[in-house]
């Protein structure tokens, strides 16, 4: 073998390195925007996840999981056209150019592709691949991480939904992306200026309709005096985990304004303060709540904690948070009751003493299978020693259901919108 003949094979071993994905021997993605480089006719840049794909690995094994990636990667090469380009990425990720389609074509090219990897799942006997795609358009002009980065923005969009698994890339997801970004970074500053303020939503008895006690919640005032709806801020925090900051913030300020109520004399009732999901994961979080009430020097059962229905049930470290709560003085509720998957005697276990029916259980008065449904709860939360509070109420009609079920209270603009 001459020396060319040597370089040659080197320079195929280069070639291979560079452009060849190890696990599906198929495309990598720097050899994919190589060749879109040179595509001049306009089409559909996709990228595409696998649900849980990590249950694979975790359940047949690493070398499963490869085979079950280079499977994947056949379907992929199945459903693409001639003029298509695809490449692995890194794990279960991969990406598609679809060259020239309608919208309508593109969301038929990919059910069709995931029906296919339906069908790979049962015939290699594995756990099922289901699919979730972020879209954009594409022309020679774009920049591929620019494209990229909007396929991933569509495709977060679609990461939770179950009734569709594509989703096309809008200029006003970039328009919420880049004002969420602006909310993220004047987290900081608007804490310290206080810009956050708690605001009350106060219960009524369902019988005597006296004011019983009180939710806490959070209003954003920009300097301008506009508010932020709690909408737009609350679920960014809950999924940047600002949101343990901003729990713990209006935790004191809820305490601070309950003590200033009772060196004034007032009647006081209690106000009841929401625990988000990332503030239960926080280890301390009872020590801390019980520390600041003592340092206030308010008793904790004017400040019950509201725990999702939702974290109550799926969080398997609950049950010791309760216990410790309750042991500290703080009294517990079940915030969203009939929102997700209901267990009174999951309840009865973790010290809970107020269920709230969250406003979709309400909206079910006027219907009759509803109303049987609601009549049980009630009865059976009664039987389990628990106070009710009805949340939601708009209504003469639900406030008469609701007091012959002799629930004990309710929230809702029936009485009273949110309160500065």
């Amino acid at each position: 073998m001459g020396f060319g003949d040597v370089s040659r094979e080197k320079q195929r071993d280069l070639e291979r390195y560079a452009y060849v994905d190890p696990v599906t021997g198929g495309d990598n993605y720097n050899f994919f925007k190589i060749k879109l480089a040179d595509v001049q006719i306009p089409g559909f840049f996709v990228i595409m996840d696998i649900h849980s794909f990590k249950v694979v690995n975790t359940v047949c094994g690493i070398s499963r999981g490869d085979e079950a990636l280079s499977g994947i990667w056949q379907c992929i090469k199945k459903a693409l056209r001639k003029s298509d380009l695809a490449a692995h990425i890194n794990a279960d990720h991969f990406v598609m150019f679809l060259q020239g389609p309608t919208d309508e074509e593109v969301i038929w090219q990919l059910k069709g592709l995931t029906e296919e990897l339906a069908w790979l799942a049962i015939k290699k006997k594995l756990p099922r691949l289901v699919p979730y795609f972020g879209i954009t358009r594409w022309n020679s002009n774009r920049k591929v991480e620019l494209a990229y980065g909007e396929s991933a923005i569509a495709k977060h969009e679609i990461k939770n939904r179950k009734d569709i698994n594509y989703y096309f890339f809008t200029q006003e997801n970039n328009t919420r992306l880049m004002e969420e970004k602006k909310m993220e970074d004047s987290f900081p500053a608007a804490l310290r200026a206080q810009q956050f303020e708690v605001w009350f939503q106060p219960k009524f008895d369902t019988v005597t309709t006296q004011m019983v006690g009180a939710e806490a919640l959070c209003r954003w005032r920009k300097i301008d005096g506009s508010l932020i709806s709690p909408g737009a801020f609350i679920p960014l925090f809950e999924q940047n985990g600002l949101i343990r900051q901003l729990d713990e913030y209006i935790f004191r300020k809820t305490c601070q304004q309950q003590k200033a109520w009772l060196d004034a004399g007032k009647n006081v009732k209690p106000v009841s303060v929401n625990l988000s999901r990332a503030s239960i994961y926080f280890q301390n979080v009872v020590e801390e709540y019980s520390e600041i009430v003592k340092e206030i020097g308010i008793d904790p059962s004017l400040v019950p904690i509201e725990i999702t229905e939702s974290v109550a049930i799926d969080n398997e470290d609950i049950k010791l948070l309760a216990e410790k709560f309750y042991k500290s003085g703080f009294p517990l509720h079940v915030d969203d009751f009939g929102t997700g998957y209901s267990s009174l005697v999951t309840l009865n276990i973790f010290h809970f003493d107020t269920l709230k029916l969250d406003k979709s259980l309400i909206d079910y008065i006027g219907n009759f299978g509803g109303e049987r449904l609601l009549t049980h709860t009630v009865a059976l939360a009664k039987e389990l020693g628990l106070n009710v509070v009805a949340e939601g109420v708009e209504n003469d009609y639900q406030v008469e259901f609701l007091k012959n079920l002799k629930c004990d209270s309710i929230q809702g603009f029936y009485f009273s919108r949110p309160l500065a």
